[in-house]
């Protein structure tokens, strides 16, 4: 049986110091053993647990492939320093939520990002009107862990007329990312702890994933129809009832 351990981080430390083909072929053997078949096996397991909690689930989970892309950015290195494997729609909507690793552990997140305006609309309007909701839950989130807000690129010229001062930021953004605290020890299994910390972000999905109609609806399936996976996540979803 495949298993995330040290040697799954290990293996991203060593190659952040050694991303060539030479040190990847002569360490591909660790890189099946210790990232590869265990994150796959994660993902497998992980994506019928979670099946329910995803609006448009894809067909199955996708895994990121360990190779860059060299084709249009001949100066990147020949190996992405992390892997992981995402649950979001297929290419309908611009949302991703993922789960990884790498050198420094594993990590679950959720993203939005596109260059046309018109594909981010519905998750701006949810921001806006919906911003003391959306602060108040990440205002919860990061009071029992770190989780980074990410922002890569933003418009200049405000988008909206109505956007609240506390989520202007985030509506201006061309691209967000939404990173939980970085993890090396399994309380439970790989595949369980995973599958706790994505319920965690899986609000702060919905606000990217869903149509302004259906966000409620589906905020309001958390705890009820959708039960937490522990009381640590039925005590975060219940800031939506508040």
């Amino acid at each position: 049986m495949a298993v995330l351990s040290e040697e799954s981080y290990q293996f991203f430390a060593e190659l952040f110091e050694n991303n060539n083909r030479e040190w990847f072929e002569e360490n591909r053997s660790r890189y099946d053993e210790h990232v590869r078949l265990p994150i796959k096996e994660v993902a497998e397991v992980t994506f019928p647990r979670l099946l329910p909690f995803l609006p448009a689930p894809p067909a199955k989970p996708r895994i990121m492939r360990i190779h860059n892309d060299l084709r249009f950015a001949k100066d990147k290195p020949p190996y992405k320093e992390h892997v992981g494997f995402s649950f979001g729609e297929s290419r309908q909507v611009p949302a991703d939520i993922f789960g990884g690793i790498g050198r420094e552990g594993w990590v679950t997140g959720c993203a939005i990002g596109a260059q046309k305006k018109e594909e981010m609309h519905h998750w701006r309007r949810n921001l806006i009107e919906n911003a003391e909701l959306w602060n108040r839950y990440l205002d919860a989130l990061r009071s029992s862990e770190k989780v980074k807000v990410q922002i890569h690129s933003s418009y200049k010229k405000p988008l909206y007329d109505d956007t609240p001062d506390t989520v202007m930021e985030l509506v201006q953004a061309k691209s967000i990312w939404v990173i939980g605290e970085a993890r090396v020890d399994f309380n439970l299994t790989p595949a369980e702890d995973f599958f706790i910390q994505l319920c965690k972000l899986m609000p702060l999905y919905y606000f990217m994933e869903l149509k302004t109609t259906d966000l409620h609806e589906w905020l309001s399936k958390l705890g009820n129809d959708l039960k937490a996976p522990s009381t640590e996540v039925e005590t975060l979803w219940e800031k939506f009832k508040n």
